[in-house]
């Protein structure tokens, strides 16, 4: 008897692993296809596991789209500024730099007039040549209104020739250098000739 009771012992038990294997493999097919349905929720953008996060990350995307662009609006507010500061800078250098540039000019041609009157005061300027030029001068406007046997018949030239193209003033300056120079020469010529 107590074979037999072993036996069915033995029969219960291996019935008893069978069901419990049986249940195990329900339970997994179960998961499995809760997993495959999950999956599939999730492959399809429905799961909450899913779409939960997915709205944090949206919603924390939007807040850092928004304060991307007020930080891009601070630094074009800042480049515009930049820019502004410079080329109000560039302009004030600019006319400064005019400004300086006038007044040197202006001091050298005050230089130059006074040198020229100085010259003009300094030296014998009554002279045939510059009257004559001063006659030219206030007299240029009548030269056409004088009739053509009172006008002055320009040299005819043969051979090589020079033909000067320079302005009064120029021809002013070095007939006032010349003189000067001759003026300076003579003295000197004078005092070696006397002893």
């Amino acid at each position: 008897m107590g074979f037999m009771k072993s036996k069915e012992a033995i029969r219960n038990t291996l019935k008893n692993q069978k069901k419990q294997s049986e249940i195990k493999k329900k339970v997994f097919r179960e998961r499995m296809s809760q997993l495959r349905v999950r999956l599939e929720e999730v492959g399809a953008e429905r799961a909450p596991e899913y779409t939960e996060p997915l709205g944090e990350l949206q919603q924390s995307l939007k807040i850092c789209i928004q304060v991307t662009g007020i930080y891009k609006g601070f630094c074009l507010d800042v480049i515009r500024n930049k820019y502004e500061c410079e080329l109000q800078g560039a302009k004030q250098h600019l006319e400064s730099k005019k400004l300086l540039f006038h007044h040197a000019l202006q001091g050298e041609l005050q230089e130059q007039i006074q040198r020229l009157e100085e010259d003009r005061q300094s030296l014998d300027i009554s002279s045939e040549w510059w009257d004559d030029k001063l006659h030219v001068r206030s007299s240029a406007k009548t030269w056409d209104s004088l009739p053509p046997s009172k006008r002055k018949k320009a040299p005819l030239i043969s051979g090589p020739y020079i033909v000067y193209m320079l302005q009064e003033i120029d021809i002013l300056e070095d007939w006032t250098a010349i003189k000067k120079a001759t003026a300076s020469v003579s003295p000197q010529k004078r005092k070696a000739d006397g002893p």
